[in-house]
């Protein structure tokens, strides 16, 4: 990947994490998405961080010849575990 691809690359995340964060400014994050899982709209954008971070840790063993694997294997029981560790994160 090219430096001028990076920082593209960079922007466009600073982009999207700008926009994201002005999409919820307001919104309340405690505020329940499905009621019979109890996931509120903060457990939704922690979902979905705990992907990113799954996708840049596979991107960066990829990028040095190695393979990248979730701790547990269970999809299900990895995302239970995360919105349990993350319940009291702020936004």
């Amino acid at each position: 990947m090219t430096l001028n691809e990076k920082r593209r690359l960079l922007e466009s995340l600073t982009q999207m994490h700008s926009a994201t964060r002005e999409t919820l400014e307001g919104i309340d994050l405690e505020l329940p998405v499905y009621q019979d899982s109890g996931w509120r709209i903060r457990d939704i954008i922690g979902h979905i961080a705990t992907w990113d971070r799954q996708v840049a840790m596979s991107l960066r063993a990829f990028r040095v010849g190695q393979e990248y694997a979730l701790p547990d294997h269970d999809e299900a029981v990895f995302n239970e575990q995360d919105i349990l560790n993350q319940q009291d994160l702020t936004a």
